[in-house]
């Protein structure tokens, strides 16, 4: 039952770490065991009613390890095609919006066949690649205390899960005061399972992602999820 739940929460953390403001370009910086491991960058353009992310992670031997690609709604954040490829692996991940949910397209290495399927979904459904835009559009309503509920789509379950979201405090990281928001899985059973993920939004607008704590992406040379701390500056 871990094994499986570690399996669909690396799914959703797997390129949702690299995100920016309404536009513009970033840089990100993987920590794991106060290291730096991993190296990403990217920009977020927006184009009439889309936004676009386009990102990259390379290795301390500055080897191309991962890219992704997002384009999705502005006014509602829900994904319209979303591709995201490991090279070091093979994994791969393609979804596109169709009338009624989503088509999705996957592999989990070089050596599996892909498999898809489309799946039906009647309300808004969300992707990780988006959820640090998602927290600062709902800031007010989480610092006020309230929690917020959400559904996010993870493509190697052909699925989407429930989720929650609440303000914890506030912290001071890279000498940034930032507002502190636990991302924890809906479900009581499965968040005995897994450690809560920590998103560091600054208090000022428009409350940039500074930095994150908890299972990061990519995953170590057996392949094992990594727990780490990822710092973001904006230019």
């Amino acid at each position: 039952m871990k094994k499986l739940i570690l399996i669909i929460l690396l799914a959703y953390f797997t390129s949702s770490l690299l995100f920016s403001e309404i536009s513009g370009n970033f840089q990100a910086l993987f920590y794991i065991e106060d290291e730096i491991s991993y190296k990403g960058e990217g920009d977020v353009q927006t184009k009439n009613i889309y936004m676009f992310k386009n990102s990259i992670i390379h290795n301390n031997n500055d080897d191309q390890i991962l890219e992704e690609r997002v384009k999705f709604r502005k006014d509602t954040y829900e994904i319209v095609d979303f591709y995201v490829k490991h090279f070091s692996t093979g994994k791969q991940e393609i979804i596109h919006k169709t009338d009624n949910g989503f088509f999705i397209k996957y592999r989990p290495a070089y050596s599996r066949k892909f498999q898809e399927k489309t799946i039906i979904a009647d309300e808004t459904i969300y992707h990780g690649s988006i959820i640090a835009l998602l927290f600062a559009k709902k800031l007010k309503i989480l610092v006020r205390g309230e929690q917020i509920d959400f559904k996010l789509l993870i493509p190697s379950r052909f699925d989407y899960y429930g989720f929650k979201a609440f303000y914890s405090g506030n912290k001071v990281l890279d000498n940034k005061e930032c507002y502190e928001i636990c991302l924890q899985p809906g479900s009581w059973l499965v968040g005995q399972f897994i450690k809560p993920f920590y998103f560091y939004m600054d208090t000022t607008s428009p409350h940039k992602l500074v930095a994150y704590k908890g299972m990061v992406s990519p995953t170590d040379a057996k392949g094992k999820p990594q727990n780490g701390h990822i710092s973001f500056s904006y230019y």
